[in-house]
């Protein structure tokens, strides 16, 4: 999704079309807030923050004209503030009701912490014993996935969205879409 977002923005040649799609976006990610979509909402901001997105400057002026979509990326910059280890993200998390996707990126960098910091044996004298506290730290990230698995999303048929994404699959790479970032918006003059 980080990918498709950049690549979209990136691949509208003309300045207008690059801001429609880039608003278009913001509104996206704020519905996927809406819904819980945790996931789908760090992706998308990602792509839009990206590099060769983010440096487009003409393209971004367009926010100064939508207040409400103002308010919706401002809305969203708090959200994926990195701050006190993301707290505004996980305080988030933990008020809502699902059903929820959430990022599941924060849970990985989770477990590797408790992994990597925690040892798997205690020493007690010279006998070494199992680390529960470390079993029972991974546990608890395991279950508040575990609990975002219980309540589905109801969902109408999306099979027209589906068919169009499997049929635009072709993103830039990182190389790509700095290019085109270039030559849709050439670095200034000095």
């Amino acid at each position: 999704m980080t990918y498709f977002t950049a690549t979209e923005i990136l691949l509208a040649e003309e300045l207008v079309d690059r801001q429609a799609i880039l608003l278009q976006f913001i509104a996206i990610a704020d519905k996927c807030y809406e819904l819980n979509s945790f996931n789908c909402v760090l992706a998308i901001y990602s792509g839009l923050t990206s590099s060769p997105v983010h440096r487009l400057k003409k393209t971004w002026e367009i926010l100064e004209t939508n207040a409400a979509l103002k308010t919706a990326w401002t809305r969203l910059e708090e959200f994926t503030d990195s701050a006190g280890n993301h707290a505004k993200y996980r305080n988030t998390l933990h008020s809502i009701n699902p059903p929820c996707v959430p990022f599941l990126g924060q849970y990985l960098t989770d477990l590797v912490f408790i992994d990597d910091g925690n040892p798997d044996t205690i020493q007690y004298g010279d006998k070494a014993f199992i680390n529960f506290q470390k079993r029972q730290q991974t546990s608890a990230v395991i279950r508040e996935v575990h609990q975002f698995q219980q309540t589905p999303y109801n969902f109408k048929d999306w099979s027209q969205l589906i068919k169009y994404l499997l049929r635009n699959t072709h993103l830039l790479d990182d190389s790509q879409l700095y290019k085109q970032s270039l030559k849709v918006e050439p670095r200034a003059k000095a």
